[in-house]
C-alpha cells in the first residue's frame, strides 16, 4: 500500500463531471479517509460531487470491529438481489452493535467541528 494520496478538489470535480457526461458510475472509496476523518462524515462532502456508490469500512465498525458497507443510490439498487452483496466483514453481532454506536457517535456536529479545528 502506498498510503493515502488525496486527490485535489478540482481533479475530483472534473472526474465527477466526466463520469456524468459519459454515463459512468462514480464510485468513491472512503474506507481510509471517510467516517469523519476529514471533518465531515464523507471525505467528499465539501466537494459538491454526488457519487453513485460509496465504499465504507474500518471507522464504521467502531474503530476495531470488522464491518464494511457499500452505499448505493436507490436507482441502482434494482440491480442487486437480496444476499447478492457478500464479503468477509459481515454477520458478526458485536460488529453491528459497535457500528451502531460508532454511527451514533459520528452523528454529532460538534465532533466534526473538532476534527476540522484540531485535525
Amino acid at each position: 500500500e502506498g498510503g493515502v494520496k488525496v486527490a485535489s478538489k478540482e481533479w475530483l470535480q472534473a472526474l465527477a463531471k466526466l463520469a456524468k457526461e459519459v454515463g459512468a458510475l462514480l464510485i468513491v472509496d472512503d474506507i481510509q479517509v471517510g467516517v469523519g476523518r476529514t471533518g465531515s462524515f464523507f471525505s467528499f462532502d465539501d466537494l459538491g460531487i454526488d457519487p453513485d456508490i460509496i465504499c465504507l469500512a474500518k471507522g464504521i465498525g467502531g474503530m476495531g470491529t470488522p464491518m464494511a458497507m457499500n452505499l448505493v443510490k436507490p436507482e441502482l439498487d434494482e440491480h442487486w438481489s437480496p444476499g447478492e452483496h457478500t464479503g468477509t466483514f459481515r454477520g458478526q453481532d458485536i460488529s453491528f452493535v459497535a457500528g451502531d454506536q460508532a454511527l451514533t457517535y459520528f452523528d454529532n456536529d460538534e465532533l466534526m467541528k473538532e476534527v476540522k479545528t484540531n485535525g
